[in-house]
Order: C-alpha cells, then sequence, then structure tokens
C-alpha cells in the first residue's frame, strides 16, 4: 500500500489561530513527508519538507479484538518554534463495521496521550467518515449512532478500554483533553495508536493529519551601543518575533527607562501603538491587537541626563509577553548594558574689549562661556591672565563660580571654577586698568581659556583672544598761589607753582614756564626731584623753563622768590603767569596755565621809646627826656606824626630834633602837648631831646610823660608805638632819723 505524509501549515482571518498546521498521512506514497507552508496575510510564502520514517493507511484487524496496523502510525514534526497553543486532530476517510468497539489514541513527543474516540457511535456502521477532534467544537461524537462527518471534542463513553501494549504508549486510562499537548514541543514523533476492543468487526483509515498551533514570542535588543555620552541620546532598535504559527493578540512590548535616562521617542511598526509613558516612568509599552507571524523592528531613543557620572552603566531590558502561556519565555526576554562616557564641548562664545584705550583707563572684557555639551562639564576652570601692561582692578562672576584674583592694582591672572558646568551660557566681567605710564601704540590683551576635567572633543574653541590699541592722554592742571599778598616794596615775594597731572595717563617731555614778573628781581626756586630749570641770575630778571621727561599721576610743587623792587608804587599789582605743557595729548588746555598776582603796598613797623634822666625832681630843678622815633621797615613810612608833652607840673624849655622833622611846641614857661611831623621816616631810628623845668607845687605829684608815633602806612606791630616815662616831683621835705632800738 502507498503512503502519504503531508503536513500543510495555513493561516486563515480573522480570529486567533486560526491557522492549522495539517499533518497528513494518506497512502499515496511509500515515504512520510511533510509539508510546512506559512502564509501570511499578503506576506509570501516559504516552504519546508520534512521526510517521516514511517507512512500508509491505517488497517483495523479483520472481525478480531487487537491492534491495527501499524501499530502506532506515526508522523515526524520538525522545524516547528514554540510550544503548543492547540491540536487539531483530523481522521481522514475513517470506516468501521461497528464503531463502538473502536478505540483511537494520540500519543504526543512528550508522552501526553489522549483518546480521541472510544465506545461511541454504537452499532451503525461508518464509511469513509472524515473527523476532526478540536477542544472548541460544540459537540461530542454521539454515544449511538450514526456518526457522521464534522467537528467533535474527543469522546470516551463508558469505562476506559485497555489498548495493547506499546512501548511508547503510556499506561491507561486517557483523558479526552488535547489541552494535555499545551506548552509541549511540537517537534518530535507523533503516535496514533488504533485498536478492536472487541471481536466480530473491521475498518481502516485512509489517512490522519494533525493540525498544530504554536506561540513563540521572543525579543532582542539590537543596535545597541556599547557606551554613550552623557547628555547624547542613546539610540537602540527593539527586534520582536512571531516565531509560532499563527498571529498573537493583545501583545505587549516593555521597555526599561534606565536611571540617568528619560525617554524620547519611539517609532513603532505599523499595527503598534507606544503611548508615551509618564514624566519619571522607568518603563515604557507598546501593544499590537494582532502580531502576525514575522519579526518587526522598534526605533527608540532615550536621552541619556548630561549630569551623569563616567562609568554608570545603563541596564537596558525589554520583554514581550501576551495572555497565550509559552513554554519558553527564556527568548521572551532581552537585555544589555550601556557604559556612560563623557564629553563637554566647552566654548569661548566671545570676548569683547574696547578697540582702543587710554593709558591709565580701565578696559572691560566681556567673556561669554557655553558648555555645548553633551555631558555636563566636571571641574571647569576659566583661566584669565592680565596683560603684562595692565593691573587688576575687578572681576564680575556668575553665580556659583568661585574666582581668585590678584589684588587690586596688581598683575597676574584671575581664576574662576566650578564643580560643575552645566548646558548653560555664563558671562564674566573682567575690569583692568593699563598702567598709566604704558607708551602711546602699544597694545594690551584680553585673554580667556577654559577647560574642565571631562574630555573635550573641539579644544579649538577653548580660548579667545581680543587685542586693544594704547592711546596716550594727560590732563595737566597748573594752579600758583603767592605770599605774602598784599606785599610791601622791598619784601620777598614767594610762588608755590602745583603741576598735577590729572591722567589717565602719564605726561611725557613735560616743560613749566614762567617769567620773573615786572618790579620784581629773581631769588631762587626750588624744583621737585626729576627736574631741570634755567632761571636768571639772583637780582637779575627773565624767562625761567623747567623740564621733566614725565610726570606721573602725582603733583609736584615749585617755590619761586622775587624781591619787589625798592620804591615800587602802592597798589601796583605783582602778576606772574605760569605754564605747562607736554608731548602727551591733553584732553583739556584751558587749566594748563596759572596766574598769581599780588598787591603792593606800604609795611613799617614803627616804634617810639621815652625815658627821663631823673626819677626824682625838685621844684626849680631840669628834667631831660630822650625820645626815639624808630622805623624797622621793611620799608619808609610816610606822613609820620610823634607827639609828646611838657606834662603838667613842668614848663617847656626846649626841643632838640632830627632834621626832616617839624614840631609845634609849647611857649617857654609853659607846659603842654608838643607835635612833630615827618614826611618820611626812613628805615631807622630820629632821637629827641626835651627839656623842662619842674614847677612848684603844693604836694608832691608824679609828672607822665607819653610819646606816640602814628603813620598811615600799615604798621606791622602797633603795640610799640606808645611809651611813656614817670617822674617824682617832689615839694616836701623829708627826714629819715635812724631807728634806734633798745
Amino acid at each position: 500500500m502507498l503512503r502519504r505524509l503531508l503536513a500543510l501549515l495555513t493561516f486563515r482571518a480573522p480570529g486567533l489561530y486560526n491557522s492549522r498546521a495539517w499533518l497528513q498521512q494518506s497512502a499515496l506514497l511509500t515515504t512520510g513527508i511533510v509539508f510546512l507552508a506559512l502564509a501570511l496575510a499578503s506576506a509570501p510564502s516559504a516552504r519546508a519538507v520534512y521526510t517521516s520514517p514511517t507512512g500508509g493507511s491505517v488497517t483495523m484487524p479483520p472481525a478480531a479484538q487487537g491492534a491495527a496496523t501499524p501499530y502506532p502510525s506515526t508522523i515526524e514534526v520538525s522545524g516547528v518554534s514554540g510550544s503548543i497553543v492547540s491540536v487539531v486532530v483530523r481522521l481522514n476517510g475513517l470506516s468501521h463495521t461497528f464503531p463502538d468497539d473502536l478505540d483511537i489514541v494520540l500519543v504526543g513527543p512528550s508522552g501526553q496521550a489522549v483518546m480521541l474516540m472510544s465506545d461511541v457511535g454504537g452499532a451503525t456502521p461508518i464509511t469513509d467518515v472524515n473527523l476532526v477532534f478540536d477542544a472548541t467544537a460544540a459537540s461530542a461524537l454521539p454515544d449511538a449512532g450514526p456518526i457522521v462527518s464534522g467537528t467533535y471534542r474527543p469522546t470516551n463513553i463508558g469505562a476506559n478500554d485497555p489498548m495493547p501494549v506499546h512501548p511508547n504508549l503510556p499506561a491507561g486510562p486517557y483523558g479526552t483533553a488535547l489541552s494535555v499537548y499545551n506548552l509541549t514541543n511540537p517537534n518530535g514523533i507523533w503516535r496514533l495508536y488504533v485498536a478492536e476492543d472487541e471481536n466480530g468487526s473491521s475498518g481502516s483509515l485512509t489517512s490522519w493529519q494533525i493540525d498544530i498551533v504554536t506561540i513563540d514570542l521572543q525579543a532582542t535588543l539590537a543596535s545597541v551601543p556599547s557606551s554613550v555620552n552623557a547628555g547624547d541620546p542613546l539610540n537602540y532598535n527593539i527586534t520582536v518575533t512571531n516565531a509560532g504559527t499563527d498571529p498573537v493578540s493583545n501583545v505587549t512590548v516593555t521597555g526599561t527607562i534606565p536611571a540617568n535616562t528619560t525617554f524620547d521617542q519611539i517609532t513603532p511598526p505599523g499595527g503598534w501603538t507606544c503611548p508615551p509613558p509618564a514624566s519619571g516612568a522607568s518603563s515604557f509599552s507598546c501593544t499590537a491587537a494582532s502580531f502576525a507571524v514575522g519579526t518587526v523592528t522598534f526605533n527608540v531613543r532615550l536621552n541619556v541626563d548630561p549630569a551623569t557620572a563616567p562609568g554608570t552603566t545603563l541596564p537596558l531590558s525589554v520583554t514581550i509577553s501576551s495572555a497565550i502561556p509559552e513554554a519558553n519565555t527564556a527568548n521572551n526576554s532581552s537585555s544589555a548594558t550601556v557604559t556612560v562616557t563623557t564629553l563637554a564641548n566647552l566654548e569661548i562664545v566671545s570676548l569683547t574689549a574696547p578697540a582702543s584705550i587710554n593709558a591709565g583707563e580701565n578696559v572691560e572684557a566681556i567673556v561669554t562661556v557655553r558648555n555645548n555639551g553633551p555631558s555636563f562639564a566636571a571641574s571647569a576652570s576659566l583661566s584669565l591672565p592680565l596683560d603684562t601692561d595692565t593691573t587688576f582692578v575687578a572681576l564680575t562672576s556668575p553665580s556659583g563660580w568661585n574666582c581668585t584674583t590678584p589684588a587690586v592694582g596688581e598683575t597676574g591672572t584671575a581664576t574662576c571654577t566650578l564643580p560643575t558646568f552645566t548646558l548653560t551660557s555664563v558671562e564674566f566681567r573682567l575690569t583692568t586698568r593699563v598702567k598709566p605710564d604704558t607708551a602711546a601704540g602699544a597694545t594690551v590683551d584680553s585673554t580667556a581659556t577654559i577647560s574642565s576635567a571631562t574630555t573635550d572633543p573641539n579644544a579649538a574653541n577653548n580660548t579667545r583672544q581680543a587685542t586693544t590699541s594704547v592711546t596716550t592722554r594727560a590732563d595737566l592742571v597748573l594752579t600758583v598761589s603767592d605770599e605774602p599778598d598784599p606785599v610791601s616794596a622791598g619784601a620777598q615775594l614767594t610762588y608755590v607753582i602745583a603741576a598735577t597731572n590729572n591722567g589717565p595717563s602719564h605726561a611725557s617731555v613735560v616743560t613749566l614756564t614762567t617769567s620773573i614778573p615786572t618790579n620784581t628781581t629773581f631769588v631762587g626756586i626750588d624744583a621737585p626731584n626729576g627736574w631741570t630749570c634755567t632761571t636768571p641770575g639772583v637780582g637779575d630778571v627773565g624767562p625761567i623753563t623747567c623740564t621733566a621727561p614725565n610726570i606721573g599721576l602725582d603733583n609736584v610743587t615749585f617755590t619761586l622768590r622775587v624781591r619787589v623792587k625798592q620804591g615800587t608804587p602802592v597798589g601796583t599789582t605783582i602778576t606772574l603767569n605760569t605754564g605747562i605743557a607736554s608731548s602727551t595729548t591733553d584732553p583739556n588746555s584751558a587749566n594748563n596755565t596759572a596766574t598769581g598776582e599780588s598787591t603792593v603796598t606800604i609795611n613799617a613797623d614803627l616804634s617810639v621809646t621815652i625815658s627821663a634822666d631823673k626819677p626824682l625832681i625838685r621844684p626849680g630843678e631840669m628834667l631831660t627826656y630822650t625820645v626815639n622815633a624808630n622805623n624797622s621797615g621793611p620799608e619808609f613810612a610816610n606822613d609820620v606824626t610823634l607827639t609828646m608833652a611838657a606834662p603838667s607840673g613842668t614848663s617847656f624849655v626846649s626841643l632838640q630834633k632830627p632834621l626832616g622833622w617839624d614840631c609845634t611846641t609849647p611857649a617857654v614857661g609853659a607846659s603842654g602837648t608838643i607835635t612833630c611831623t615827618a614826611t618820611a621816616l626812613d628805615i631807622a631810628t630820629d632821637t629827641f631831646i626835651l627839656t623842662v623845668t619842674a614847677d612848684d607845687a603844693p604836694d608832691d605829684i608824679m609828672l607822665t610823660n607819653t610819646a606816640t608815633i602814628t603813620s598811615p602806612v600799615t604798621d606791622g606791630n602797633p603795640l610799640n608805638n606808645s611809651a611813656t616815662a614817670t617822674t617824682e616831683l617832689q615839694v616836701k621835705l623829708r627826714v629819715y632819723l635812724p631807728l634806734v632800738t633798745r
């Protein structure tokens, strides 16, 4: 008899597990062949052919009890993935004279046995009946005939009939639940045991088939990098496969969102839905109402926290699942580990400084620093070296940065550090002062360099420099003061000339000029260190020029001494004109000149003294007064008046006066005031001799004579302009007797 084993795997839609693995045994070929056909909706099919070691139809023993031939009939299944979800058995061309005597047991590759039919159909013969055994069938086989072609649940009515012994047939009793094959491996030899439990009947089976539905969901992480930079996206693929025989409904794919990452996006294949996870979620999920046989890929992107430390590991995993149990869940999940590295592209975005500046003025350099990432930068450091021609003034830095700077007025390097520089942009403002003595035409550089402990992929943008050209400007200011003012003719007049450089720059090749004022002569000049002066000779007149190579931001003082010429008229103004200039541009020339003015006045120190030649006088005796009129200068005194008297109690005798004086006196023998005048009193002493006689008096009296000198000129010491002489006039005789004591 020719035998053929045909296995057809087809898919039908709609519905879950509508495909079947048809494993058919027929009597057409001498060898068993398994055909595996895959049809996926509109997808092309792929076929695989397998050979069964046995074949042929099944023949019951004629009118006898016992095993059919062959016993068992076998089908070998291979190349089917997954575990069994359901098994449907087809008996094709079943004929029997007394179906109630027919017992059929199916044993799977793993040894599970199911009684497909026993003690059913009664005595009604059946011919070429096609029976389908399905656990989901609506009805069981009838107890009493007739049995017609159709789909039934495996049915065993009555007690379990023993089956002829076979090494691969488990001992009974046998159940009727096809679910015993679930979760088992479909690959291997399936054995159909057919037997007669009574004598007197016979039958045959043209062929038989098994329709197997399997499930095998698989998940794999693909294109996973071994490392990722903190702050960079982490891209990888999830590949899921339905390697079973049929589409699977309500499938879920779940992926992890590791710590230090956040979900960005996922690109699902057609038919899959991937709602975005909640903020802070540790996983994401995708679902499909029906997952067809085959493989699909999800593109996943996570964002790695830029603050993640290098060496941190990111554990990735994915799991595919459904409501259908699987025997092999090991391939439902896949995991991988990604190591975090760090990379921070630090950049000096801009550095601005003035194009030009005056020596002595401040330069503000504005530095913008940015971390372009992708990672946070550890131990960031900004270096701001000062140009050697500048000194530190101030530094404004962002919050959180710790800066060390040179002292104000010193040079050096300012350094600012930050433990963690995030993906941000910050601004620093460095103010420096160009040294005032910097030469015009020089340049000063503002430089900034950023670095960190994190690898920088582009060191070329870590440094910037701005160059500022130096110009010079010096505001020179001149002031003059004089002493004394007013001044007397013949006196020394002192000028204090103060030259100040208000900057901002040092002044180069400085010249101070003046000239001895009219009505004066040169006495001397005291110049500051570093200055050289050319002057007239002492007592001469002419210009004065003082020069210095430079003057800093300083105040220097010159002391010029002149003498006012004798005879200079009162009211004359003595004027000193001064000027200062340098080779450095002066922004305000209006204050480069100054004038000192003094007014000439007469100044004399007049004084007078008077003395009597006797302290005691008697009536009729002569008394002589000596009066000295003195001018201590420094100038002549004009219109001088000297007064004295022939005191009461005396009588005028005579007055001796110096030349140049005119005097009015009492008449001889009379008393009264004496007034003397002189047009001018030289710097000298004039002496007057006044003689009087003492008059008789009723009693002793004191004779008092006061001399006073005056002039319209300013007197430096008016306290010495009067003097008094006193003499006693004694009219009573005093006898002094010696004192005798006992």
